[in-house]
């Protein structure tokens, strides 16, 4: 016969009632970073740290607190999550806190939390409502009492929605921080020089050719700071800085929006929301031309890396920034770039470009394509450069496109400037209040003055107009003497000393395109549209 052992009942270890030295603690939180919230969050804690100190039954456990968090949702609140951690190995008995809004305004999280807590012994009281978790009863009021707090929560967010969706409306950005801008007190971004001189320097090195990889060496190497004062920088703040519209002046609002508003998560606007793009926002740190410039290589550049043939490469090619040639050397037949390799011949390396269709297909995709020694090239290319700042007709060419500049620019000038159009519209301002005040005051002369405020306004749109074209003008004037800027490049460096070595860096300046005609003859395409034959 099997022997049986009787067990008796135990005192369960915790029940959240008991009179023996319950363990108890707070859970405090203020949702806002206002001066009174922090200053109401300091009482909380002083408050219930003295209310469980001075209660003979009660052993204080501590004070949890999370500052300025979103109650909405338990994730993201540290201190919340390291309480109940400690309720979890059994270290606390009782959970004080102000009212259910403070604990939680997510019905969900609130409901499985207190009922997880309850399975391990663990009652949270809540002093507002004066509900305590272990009585059964409580479970309707508090389902019912946290749904309101839910719908407080939902109806906040949809205010701060609409408060944004109208700033957007008035072209108005939200953003408090952008590196190379600081938001002045009168809401208007300001450019932080040290910041803007970063900036052009990304745009120069890229648009010289350096990759991402390489800017962000360079900046690290010269101690240059993050926005968050990190000296360590990655290609993707690069990559984002560089494609920020911001950095021409022009701003674009709405770029992501809250989700959901328990989460909080933010997802990119794809089109679910309205945005609004706002041209000439604020002063620009590099010129429009500049900006497209760099946007139109980025293209060029993610173009090279697409999915396509073995070795992950494709008929672009990869992008590098230690050759120029790469990218801009095409084949004339397929249309395919070239790729810059090593031969060994007789014991002897030697570098040449060949067709990448041809390198990697033979000849069922490519037939003619020559290859060519990356000696030969260089030196031809650079002699044929060379001899456009000693060819007469070629120099007339250039100047030519360069008066065209100028001539541009002078049009784009304007006669008369901002500053006196504003004066303008200050003075006729002041005659249209006087005319307000005079017509309130007298009698009779509605009409009269009904109609020189009309013609008051009249001029004032039309003034806001002028300023408006003029503004254009300055941003087509700044593109145009940057151009002008580059054709005097091209005319000056062209001129140096025949034979100098390959620049890679004034090659990515100068070409857009090199197109391989045959084994004798390279035609280049310059940027200036000017398109030129080299014999080779």
């Amino acid at each position: 016969m099997a022997e049986i052992l009787y067990i008796p009942t135990v005192k369960p270890e915790r029940t959240g009632f008991r009179i023996q030295r319950i363990r108890v603690c707070a859970y405090c939180r203020v949702s806002t970073n206002g001066d009174g919230q922090y200053h109401s969050y300091d009482i909380q804690t002083e408050y219930y740290k003295s209310l469980i100190q001075k209660n003979p039954d009660w052993e204080f456990c501590g004070i949890y607190a999370d500052e300025g968090i979103s109650g909405t949702s338990k994730w993201g609140r540290e201190d919340f999550q390291r309480m109940l951690e400690e309720c979890e190995k059994g270290r606390i008995d009782l959970i004080l806190t102000k009212s259910i809004t403070r604990f939680a305004r997510n019905t969900v999280d609130t409901i499985t939390t207190v009922r997880h807590l309850k399975e391990i012994g663990v009652s949270v009281y809540f002093e507002k409502e004066n509900i305590n978790t272990l009585d059964d009863s409580t479970e309707m009021i508090l389902t019912i009492l946290s749904s309101q707090a839910q719908e407080e929560s939902r109806a906040i967010s949809t205010n701060v929605k609409w408060g944004y969706a109208r700033k957007f409306e008035k072209g108005e950005s939200t953003r408090q921080r952008s590196y190379g801008f600081r938001k002045a007190p009168n809401g208007e971004m300001c450019i932080v020089e040290e910041e803007a001189a970063v900036i052009r320097n990304m745009a120069r090195w890229f648009l010289d050719g350096d990759s991402l990889e390489r800017i962000k060496y360079r900046l690290e190497d010269a101690g240059i700071e993050t926005t968050t004062g990190k000296k360590t920088w990655s290609t993707g703040t690069i990559y984002n800085i560089l494609t920020n519209e911001k950095i021409m002046g022009d701003v674009l609002l709405q770029k992501t929006f809250t989700a959901d508003y328990l989460t909080k998560r933010r997802v990119k606007n794809s089109g679910q929301q309205k945005q609004y793009y706002v041209k000439n926002h604020h002063e620009a740190i590099i010129p429009k031309t500049v900006y497209y410039k760099i946007q139109e290589e980025i293209a060029r550049r993610s173009s090279l890396r697409k999915s396509g043939t073995r070795k992950g490469k494709t008929a672009q090619g990869v992008y590098s920034s230690k050759y120029a040639l790469t990218g801009i050397m095409v084949c004339n037949e397929c249309g395919a770039h070239y790729r810059r390799t090593t031969w060994a011949k007789k014991g002897k390396k030697v570098i040449v470009w060949r067709c990448i269709n041809r390198l990697e297909h033979g000849t069922e995709r490519c037939h003619e394509s020559p290859t060519l020694k990356e000696d030969v090239i260089q030196e031809a290319i650079m002699k044929r450069l060379h001899g456009l700042a000693v060819d007469q007709e070629e120099e007339v060419f250039l100047k030519g496109v360069k008066e065209d500049i100028l001539r541009a620019a002078k049009v784009a000038g304007g006669a008369c400037s901002k500053d006196e159009i504003e004066e303008t519209i200050g003075e006729l301002k002041d005659q249209l209040m006087d005319y307000v005040g005079k017509a309130a005051r007298e009698h009779g002369g509605e009409a009269w003055y009904n109609e020189r405020m009309r013609k008051l306004g009249l001029q004032i749109t039309e003034l806001k107009k002028r300023k408006e074209s003029i503004r254009e003008q300055e941003k087509k004037r700044e593109e145009y003497e940057y151009l002008d800027r580059e054709i005097s490049r091209l005319i000056g460096e062209t001129g140096r000393e025949s034979g100098e070595e390959f620049d890679n860096i004034f090659i990515r300046q100068m070409v857009r395109e090199i197109r391989v005609m045959s084994k004798n003859r390279l035609q280049i395409l310059l940027r200036t549209g000017m398109v030129t034959d080299v014999n080779l």
